[in-house]
């Protein structure tokens, strides 16, 4: 009985000390349980200040669509209160013009996740624009991300955007300005190129009112003759003498000429216009068909001042050239600066004051569905080193306001990023520079 009792003992002794374990261990993971409770807690709350920090607009859904979270910046941009849109679907606040159909797009979701791919995907991307609350409408970037909790299963939808309304706005007005800054650095060319058919057109004018005065005196003279019956032999000696102070057989010769000239004059100046005002006109927001010979031409007419004196420019363009799909300001700034980087390139190589005068040549061409632009000139060519480095933005070789460096990185950018082509140089030291541009003709797919 004795035995019986002490293993008894013994053995509740042994249950008590496991029980006693357990209860340890069970605190233990209790307590492991409240700091991974606290800690997850602290994590929601940072994770939710932060999202309501942001400065870009958040909203997250529930698998149904319908709005769990909106964040201060998503107020601020769409005039809506959280408190008011919440667990309302997304469709009935977030609502995006189709620029197709100018109608609220259905089926929202599939349609943000279109538009964040075109983002990516697609170099000339428009943004899309939002009505506000207030009925405003906005451009607004934005990207949209799937929901899933840690077993993969689909929870939802996160959508981050923003209004680039103001940026967008303010690109468009940074391209209008390097436009013009162009058209300032060559105003005093194209004032010069004016001026001159001008001066010619008043120095005719001019001729024509002296050749008029003396038609009349002639006519005078002949209305005395015509009075005069029957004709007296001093009045034929009179009217002979008038004829011969008035030279007039000289102003019946040049008047035409005159006329001509001072027409010319005047085509000379509308064309300078008319290439100022292309040339200058504010950038089409869409790429569309347009004619690269003429954009050559216009560039060509105003950028005269700037290589009559020190190049011989000739152009050799393909009539038969179908018109490209793109934005030909941009490309017509493209080729502006390649003009006056040969300009520059071949004044380095020209001795001061010399009649010298080096070659642009400026080609057209097709090349199956690709049109070929090539620029070439024989100026003092590029050094291999620095070959790879002429697109980068700033890069310079010329001296303090010669150049910015922005010329071929912003043809670089055009070419390649805008209008999905290429843009190569071939050069050699002491033998010139060519580049060769290659644009689509429709717009890549």
């Amino acid at each position: 009985i004795i035995a019986q009792m002490a293993g008894g003992f013994i053995q509740r002794s042994r249950l008590t000390e496991k029980l006693s374990h357990i209860n340890t261990d069970l605190q233990i993971e209790i307590d492991e349980k409240n700091v991974y409770q606290s800690l997850l807690a602290a994590e929601k709350e940072l994770l939710s200040t932060t999202l309501m920090s942001l400065g870009e607009g958040v909203i997250i859904t529930d698998k149904d669509g319908l709005i769990v979270l909106f964040n201060k910046a998503a107020e601020s941009i769409t005039g809506y209160q959280s408190l008011e849109i919440f667990e309302k679907p997304l469709y009935s606040v977030f609502q995006i013009i189709d620029p197709k159909t100018n109608s609220i797009m259905p089926e929202i979701i599939d349609n943000l996740y279109q538009m964040s791919r075109a983002q990516v995907e697609e170099p000339n991307y428009k943004p899309p624009t939002l009505i506000t609350r207030s009925g405003e409408r906005i451009l607004i970037s934005s990207s949209i991300s799937m929901l899933k909790n840690p077993d993969g299963q689909f929870m939802g939808h996160v959508i981050v955007f923003q209004n680039v309304t103001e940026k967008q706005l303010a690109d468009a007005q940074s391209a209008l300005s390097q436009k013009m800054e162009a058209i300032g650095q060559l105003a005093a060319g194209i004032a010069h190129e004016i001026n001159t058919p001008i001066q010619y057109i008043g120095d005719n004018l001019r001729f024509l009112q002296k050749s008029i005065s003396r038609f009349s005196e002639m006519v005078e003279a002949c209305h005395l003759l015509e009075n005069d019956q029957p004709v007296r032999q001093d009045c034929v000696d009179h009217l002979l003498e008038i004829k011969k102070q008035t030279k007039i057989e000289h102003y019946i010769k040049e008047s035409p000429v005159a006329v001509q000239e001072a027409l010319d004059g005047v085509e000379r100046v509308r064309k300078i216009v008319l290439a100022m005002r292309e040339f200058s006109h504010p950038s089409e927001k869409e790429k569309k068909l347009a004619d690269i010979n003429h954009g050559i031409e216009t560039t060509v007419v105003i950028s005269r001042n700037e290589w009559k004196y020190s190049v011989e420019l000739e152009t050799d363009l393909d009539p038969e050239l179908p018109p490209v799909f793109c934005q030909i300001d941009e490309i017509n700034q493209v080729i502006l600066n390649m003009i006056i980087n040969s300009v520059h390139a071949i004044e380095e190589v020209i001795p001061p004051g010399s009649d010298q005068k080096g070659k642009i040549n400026i080609s057209t061409k097709k090349a199956g569905d690709h049109v070929i632009i090539k620029i070439r000139d024989s100026g003092k060519g590029i050094p291999e080193e620095i070959k790879q480095r002429i697109f980068d933005p700033f890069f310079t070789t010329k001296g303090v306001g010669k150049g910015t460096g922005q010329g071929l990185s912003l043809a670089h950018q055009i070419i390649i990023k805008k209008h999905h082509g290429t843009i190569n140089v071939d050069s050699a030291v002491g033998t010139g520079t060519t580049f060769t541009i290659d644009l689509p003709i429709e717009e890549p797919e």
